[in-house]
């Protein structure tokens, strides 16, 4: 399914999939809003059911479908009711459909078997703008309560521990994990612990040791095969640091006017921290692959793609600075939070969380494999044919 750069995606939690495609007219017209006629038999129009069949299997939801209406209930909105998704499968039939508007909500009743476990609810506005929403079905069937559009005031949580924002919002039954609340403020040591001469062969650094990487630092990493690190130790980067790889479990803190470049690629392993400043950049010609508990960006961000190959304990990136690929942004087993405008050519989800607070623009595709993405803002894509949602 090929969809238009001007056509839009929405997800969340209670509203899992929302997508909009914009017509060519804003002039309303009753007739091209009439519903297709729904189907006679959820189990089929050719399903004649045997003698003893067990219509236990069978269950009945009770739907009350509410429109955000920007017309004031001057015109009526179109719902429909499927089984499957009406965007992946163009020859899916509606279960039921009818009209709501403000103040008057689509209520309706359908029977579907218990082995199906959710619906979809197109809705198509006075301006012919198509919209699909993902709800799960109550357990045994029973009244289903469907606000087709965001409400931003059941997002809020707390989280405490090591426990991931998203899996503290599935506790607490919050339809959208709110992101952390960082602050671009890094606490700068005024000089660097002992051994305070520049990297060498054989240096020894204790657990907890802070090292500042000066203005004129620009060598290449020597540090990497000869020196001892007994415990995780801090690297502030005020200077130019051109690096590869860094397979030390290091705070990297990338002051104001620091950065951090590669000419390769650049792979961070072993589980470190990285936090940028606001004027801070980390520049990448190749692919920028993190193995990090925590990336906290508030500066710049530059590389190929962003490669995320998954870990044990998955990790978090908090973004709120900027970033530019030419390629795509993969993740695997990580809870990424976007809190600034971001976009890429394609944006790859295996495992992990996508948590988006600020416009996102895919330019290609957005494939999800196993993985989660809540909105609470603005998306765009233009999937190809063969491109997963």
């Amino acid at each position: 399914m090929k969809i238009k750069k001007h056509n839009y995606l929405f997800i969340s939690l209670a509203t899992s999939l929302f997508i909009t495609a914009c017509a060519d007219k804003d002039v309303y017209n009753p007739d091209r809003v009439r519903p297709v006629a729904p189907v006679e038999n959820p189990l089929g129009e050719d399903f004649v059911a045997p003698d003893g069949f067990d219509w236990s299997m069978i269950t009945t939801v009770n739907l009350n479908v509410g429109v955000k209406d920007e017309f004031n209930g001057q015109y009526k909105y179109l719902v429909e009711v499927f089984n499957t998704n009406p965007l992946s499968d163009g020859t899916a039939s509606p279960l039921a459909a009818g009209y709501a508007k403000a103040g008057s909500n689509y209520i309706g009743e359908i029977s579907i078997p218990k082995s199906c476990k959710q619906i979809f609810i197109r809705q198509t506005d006075p301006k012919q703008r198509k919209e699909v929403y993902q709800y799960t079905i109550p357990e045994n069937g029973g009244t289903l309560n469907c606000k087709l559009y965001y409400t931003a005031t059941t997002t809020r949580t707390e989280t405490t521990g090591s426990t991931s924002a998203y899996e503290a919002a599935k506790q607490a039954g919050i339809v959208d994990p709110e992101a952390p609340n960082y602050k671009d403020e890094i606490n700068v040591p005024s000089k660097s612990d002992t051994p305070a001469n520049e990297w060498s062969s054989g240096m020894i650094f204790d657990n907890g040791a802070k090292y500042i990487i000066t203005e004129d630092y620009t060598e290449t990493s020597p540090f990497i095969k000869d020196i001892q690190v007994n415990g995780r130790m801090s690297i502030y980067v005020k200077g130019t640091w051109k690096i590869s790889a860094i397979n030390y479990a290091f705070d990297i803190y990338i002051l104001d006017g620091g950065k951090i470049i590669s000419d390769y690629g650049l792979t961070l392993d072993n589980k470190p921290n990285l936090t940028i400043a606001s004027k801070g950049l980390l520049s990448v010609k190749g692919i920028f692959s993190f193995q990090c508990n925590k990336t906290i960006n508030f500066g710049t961000i530059k590389a190929e793609s962003l490669n995320n190959p998954g870990s044990a304990n998955g990790g978090e990136f908090y973004n709120s600075g900027i970033i530019e690929t030419t390629n795509q942004i993969a993740l695997n087993k990580v809870t990424f939070f976007n809190c600034n405008t971001l976009e890429t050519p394609q944006l790859n989800l295996v495992d992990a969380t996508f948590v988006n607070k600020a416009n996102l623009n895919v330019k290609g595709n957005i494939s999800i494999n196993g993985g989660t993405l809540f909105n609470s803002a603005h998306i765009s894509f233009n999937n190809e044919p063969g491109g997963r949602i």
